[in-house]
Parts: C-alpha cells; sequence; structure tokens
C-alpha cells in the first residue's frame, strides 16, 4: 500500500467525535526513536490515529505533527456488517488530506495497520515503528 499528502487538499476535522474519557477503544502511533538523547533514549509520535468507540458509532481523529506535514481528520462510521474501526479510520485518513493506494474501509484492523505504515514511508519516515495501545 502507498500513501501521499496532497498539502492543497481541504482537510475536516470534528471536533465532537473526540470522545476522551468516555469510550477510548485504541490508538495506533507512529514512533520515531531516538537514542542520541541526554538521559536516556526517547521517542516521539509523528502520527497518532485515536479510535473511539462509546456506543454503536465508531469515530477515529488522525493528527500528523512532523516536518514539512501538519494535518488532522477524523471520521466516523456506524450500522453493522463490516469493520467500522476501518472505516472511520479511513475516513479520517481521507479527511486530513492523504489518499491511499486502496481503500481500508471495511476491511479490518490489518489494514489499518498497513495504512500507517504507509503514512509512515510517504512521510519520509520508512523506520517509524507502530505502537497500538488498547483501552
Amino acid at each position: 500500500m502507498k500513501a501521499s499528502f496532497d498539502p492543497a487538499a481541504r482537510t475536516k476535522f470534528t471536533p465532537s467525535h473526540r470522545k476522551e474519557g468516555k469510550g477510548f477503544h485504541k490508538e495506533f502511533a507512529l514512533v520515531l526513536p531516538h537514542t542520541d538523547c541526554p538521559g536516556g533514549p526517547r521517542a516521539n509520535a509523528i502520527a497518532t490515529l485515536r479510535i473511539y468507540w462509546p456506543g454503536t458509532v465508531c469515530y477515529a481523529c488522525l493528527w500528523i505533527n512532523t516536518e514539512p506535514v501538519h494535518t488532522s481528520g477524523s471520521g466516523s462510521a456506524g450500522g453493522y456488517g463490516y469493520c467500522k474501526m476501518s472505516a472511520a479510520a479511513g475516513e479520517a485518513i481521507a479527511n486530513a488530506g492523504i489518499t491511499l493506494s486502496r481503500s481500508i474501509s471495511g476491511v479490518g484492523e490489518s489494514a489499518v495497520c498497513e495504512a500507517m505504515h504507509a503514512i509512515a514511508a510517504a512521510l519520509g519516515h520508512p523506520d517509524a515503528l507502530l505502537h497500538i495501545a488498547h483501552a
């Protein structure tokens, strides 16, 4: 899978999609390790995708902060019969101005992981680690 960022794309972030404190489900973070820091090794996240699932609707919020890309996007998915997490994540990625070479909407968590790795490569950090945190 490949990802590309369009700096001219119109992004969309809906603040109500953030469900901090009620419904955090999972976080996918692209992390760059730094071993030469004073005081010991450190890491910083260049992209964070948070999944919130407070009820029947799944929400996703994506933030990217690394030079030269600073963007965000959010998405949601409801209904039944498909993977809502990957559908919400796919919408958040698209709403952040990122185009994937194939859709991840509704096809499962492994597609979300693959998309995050593609985003890391598109940002110029193919060596970024994918850290997944669960609620």
